[in-house]
This record gives structure tokens, sequence and C-alpha cells, in this order.
């Protein structure tokens, strides 16, 4: 390695916390892409002034996507991003996943989350996690722009004997029932991590059974800075390269805060997440979001998406709950981005193991049977004997018979098919046909299990 691209290496710390200047306030780029040299001299950050402002320029002007190999700064974004994509996915990986009847479904609901969104269809940086805990009830940070829009915080998880306990417990059989895949998850979603003053106890607990600490996002990095930097020398550089922390933004002086408290070498493995009003990111329309239309008129609002990236079970410590949830497009009947199939509760490791099975085996199912409840969630529309079923910017036609075309429609005023058949009076030779047509959309992802 040459002794100038070393020197680029030691200043990449320097080129992301300019970057982050950069999208969190467009004033600041456009001073910066006029007088760079004075910009990066007033905020005290060591760069190749000319590669810094070519880097981020091309990045903003939307051509990332194919590192510039002259640009030392762009390669070493995309190598640490990729780095760090390959590190999500590996834990992520749905080899892992030991129960074949929840890989089947996440699978499903992936498609159908993709098909439903170009947006994600196209983020190869998304990954879906089959599941997450939350430690909490509620969350304090209120952030206005919240998809989620979870409720006050109301009570934590207390770290003790029996509590210690059940969570190891819980852990567990989430292994055995889940698979190794557990370890992509994270120990919050509807929740704050620092609102509980035991979270570093929990995630070193799920170190010591799957090897990596869990993913944490906080919005209270600044709250207890001795306890933020504790928590990042607990997880060590190396799992932290691995994208395991991220501080959410919420206003440019909390910015300025985190710039002035932390040097760009403590947190180079830290991903802002720039969430202040003025940034060049934007928001899922959903939850708290919807809110905000009328106060940020020139704020970009993401449709036809979602922020949720829980396929799978939410686990709450606090109120020893299961829940269920898939991912949405957000509307007036999911409006914070996902579908909550059902919920239940547990109170020692075998209720929990129990539950667990009985959610799988409620919802999992591969095969549809007749007595089963449908709901039919895709738009579609018929022209003669096709019915082509709409995503966004997507779309599939299928061939159907007219007994096909209103048997579907009679799911939808929820028959089950066995009742559809019998309504219909359809002969013993179509019903096979039905069958598989059925058992199709259901592997599409176009119906569910109501």
């Amino acid at each position: 390695m040459s002794r100038k691209y070393n020197d680029y290496v030691n200043q990449w710390s320097h080129f992301k916390r300019l970057f982050e200047l950069c999208i969190a306030d467009p004033t600041f780029y456009k001073e910066f892409i006029s007088n760079p040299d004075e910009v990066a001299r007033r905020v005290r950050l060591a760069v190749d002034v000319a590669m810094a402002k070519d880097s981020i320029k091309n990045y903003i002007s939307g051509i990332e996507s194919k590192p510039r190999l002259f640009n030392p700064y762009t390669c070493l974004t995309h190598i640490y991003v990729r780095r760090a994509q390959a590190a999500i996915r590996s834990r992520a990986n749905l080899d892992n996943i030991r129960n074949q009847n929840f890989r089947a479904w996440f699978l499903r609901r992936r498609d159908k989350a993709q098909f439903d969104s170009y947006k994600l269809r196209n983020n190869q940086q998304f990954e879906f996690i089959p599941i997450c805990f939350e430690l909490s009830h509620g969350c304090s940070g209120e952030c206005e722009f919240c998809c989620l829009n979870p409720p006050r915080f109301s009570g934590n998880f207390v770290y003790n004997l029996e509590n210690g306990k059940l969570w190891w417990d819980v852990l567990g059989v989430c292994s055995d029932v889940v698979g190794r895949v557990v370890c992509s998850g994270a120990c919050y979603f509807a929740t704050e991590p620092f609102d509980n003053p035991d979270y570093e106890r929990f995630i070193i607990d799920f170190h010591r059974m799957f090897g990596h600490y869990p993913q944490t996002t906080t919005v209270k990095a600044l709250e207890d800075v001795n306890r933020t930097k504790g928590l990042l020398r607990l997880i060590g550089d190396e799992q932290l390269r691995n994208a395991v922390v991220r501080f959410s933004v919420i206003s440019k002086k909390q910015l300025e805060k985190i710039h002035s408290t932390f040097s760009p070498k403590e947190i180079e493995s830290v991903e802002l997440l720039l969430n202040n009003p003025e940034s060049m990111n934007g928001y899922t329309l959903a939850g708290r979001a919807f809110q905000l239309q009328g106060k940020l008129p020139t704020k970009r609002f993401f449709t036809n998406t979602t922020s949720v990236c829980v396929l799978g079970f939410v686990v709450n410590m606090y109120q020893q709950s299961i829940k269920l949830v898939s991912p949405r497009n957000p509307c007036a009947h999911y409006p914070n981005g996902m579908r909550t199939h059902e919920v239940t509760y547990f109170a020692d490791k075998s209720s929990f193991e129990s539950s667990l099975h009985k959610l799988i085996d409620k919802w999992m199912k591969q095969e549809i049977q007749r007595d089963e409840r449908l709901v039919v969630d895709t738009e579609y529309e018929r022209k003669e004997n096709y019915l082509t079923f709409r995503g966004d910017r997507i779309h599939r036609t299928i061939g159907a018979s007219e007994t096909l075309f209103q048997s579907l429609k009679l799911f939808s005023e929820g028959y089950t098919m066995g009742e559809a058949i019998k309504k219909r009076g359809i002969p013993v030779y179509e019903q096979a046909r039905l069958s598989e047509f059925v058992q199709m959309l259901y592997d599409f992802g176009y119906i569910d299990i109501a």
C-alpha cells in the first residue's frame, strides 16, 4: 500500500465528517462547493479538499453508484460500506433460518414487500431482520418523524436474577426454533435502547449467545456521553465496522454537539442517521411523519415504501409479548407501514416456545388448506381471461377462468376455498385447478392467510 493511499485511509474519518455536514445542511454544502478550502479550514478537517469536493459532489448528484477509481475517498467509502453490508448479509443469511415454514413465509412476505415498493426492490443496502427484542415499553425519544409512532415510554424490563434467566431462555429458544439468523436482530424496535439502564447487560448476554452484538440505534448519544463511549468500547472496533451502532440526529444543533463531543476517529464506524429537518435525506410517509407534510413543504417524503425492517417477530420483554409483523406500504389501514398478524403472550420459557410455535403453525403454512380464510391484498384487474396483479412499477399477468376470477372475489368477501367451491358449485375436475391457482397466488404473496 502506497504512502499516499495510507494518507487517504487516515483522513477518511475526516472526510466522513465533512460528508455528514454536507448532507445534513444544504446551505453548508453550497458553501463548501463554492469555497472548499476556506470551509474545510473552518471546520478543522484535514482532507484533500479537491478530492473531497469531487467525491461529495458526485454522490449528491446521484452518480455515486459507480466508484470513480481515481478518487480515493469514493473508493474507501465503497470499501467500508460494502464490508458492512457483507457483514449484515452474513448475519441475515436465510440459510441460518432453521424452521423451514418460517423461511418460506419470510421469503413470501419479502417478495410481497418488494413487489409493492420499487424503492425496496432497488435498495441493495436494505435487509429485513426476522426478529427483534424490545426491552422497554414505549419510547422517550418522541421524534416527530418516527414512522412507528410508539406510545410514550412507560417502563423497563430490568435486569435481575429472574429476568436475566428469562432473557437467556428466550434467546436460546429463538436460536433453537428460528435459527442463528437471530444474531442479525436488534434489541430495540419501537423503543429507545438507552431508555433501559440495563441495556448493556442484555446485549452482553446476546453476544454470549450468538457471538455478535445486536444493532443499536439511539437518539440519545449525548444524554450520557460516558455511557455512549462505554458502549462503543464494549462493542469494539471490529464489530463497530460491521454497521452495529447508529446515532439518530434530529437537529443541526445536536449534530454540532456530536461532532464537538466525539472526535472523527471515535465515531469513524458509527453511522449518523441525519434525520434533521434540513437534511437532504427524506422521511417515509408513515406514523408521525404524516404530520410533517405541512411543516416541511419542500421535504422529500417517500411513498410506496416502508421503514419497517422487521419481518417476523417483535418480542417485548417488558410486556412479555410476541408480535408477528410484516412490512406493508403505509396507508390508512397500515399507518405505520406494517401489518400486525397477531400478538401472543408468554410467562416463562415453556410458554414462550409454545407461543412461537403456535404463531408459526397458524400463519406460516406452506400449503393452503380449503378451510383457510384468505385476504387478497394485492391490486388486480381482469381483462378477458387474464388477471393482472399490480405492484409498484411492476405487474404480473396470469391466465384465469371465470371460475377462478369469481372465487377470488369470494375470498375477498370472507369465504374459504371450501365455501367458495360449495357456493359456486365448482365441479371436482375444476377444484384441483382452483387449488393450484390459489397456491400459486399464495406463493407469490398476492394473497395471504387472513
